[in-house]
């Protein structure tokens, strides 16, 4: 085995990094198209698809908000990559706002008696939505350990590339979340 010193050794290190990137986005998009086209099979056989999360105050507002929180990390996490020397925090606590919002929402709508078990529409809200709050938790797990890491500055940065880009797809995973449940 060949130690990775060297631009060459770096070199390397950032094509598997990568590599590696690509692989996991493309099984959490191979994860996610499973569950979304349940969803979307469940919804067009469906007689009648009750969508409580749409109406009254905070439930008509709040998947914009939440939406926000995921572009500011998205933009945070671009921006930081850029930089020479930079933090990951303000995009960590972005992505966090996001799974922490969604749990409130959904515990919202719990007590309100909108549980899973009640309709397949809320099962499939539940589901769709819980996945992409998982995704943004993670996203926030790992802002925090590339922030906390003793690492040196030049893999802090290639780490803060390949974060921008997992926050973009968990983003555009969430615009067609949105599109589903609040638009269609």
């Amino acid at each position: 085995m060949t130690p990775l010193t060297g631009t060459a050794g770096l070199a390397r290190a950032d094509r598997a990094a990568a590599t590696g990137l690509w692989l996991f986005a493309a099984s959490i998009v191979m994860s996610y198209a499973s569950l979304y086209s349940g969803f979307v099979l469940l919804r067009t056989g469906s007689s009648s698809w009750e969508t409580p999360w749409t109406s009254g105050g905070l439930l008509t507002f709040e998947p914009w908000l939440r939406t926000a929180w995921l572009v500011l990390a998205a933009g945070l996490a671009r921006r930081a990559a850029g930089e020479a020397v930079a933090t990951t925090w303000p995009g960590t606590i972005a992505g966090a706002l996001f799974a922490v919002q969604s749990g409130v929402v959904a515990s919202q709508l719990a007590a309100a008696g909108f549980t899973p078990a009640r309709s397949v529409a809320l099962a499939c809200w539940f589901v769709l939505t819980g996945a992409t709050a998982v995704l943004a938790a993670g996203g926030a797990l790992a802002g925090l350990w590339i922030q906390l890491e003793a690492a040196a500055e030049d893999v802090r940065a290639r780490r803060r590339t390949l974060l921008a880009r997992y926050w973009m797809l968990v983003g555009v995973l969430w615009l067609v979340t949105v599109a589903g449940l609040y638009l269609v």
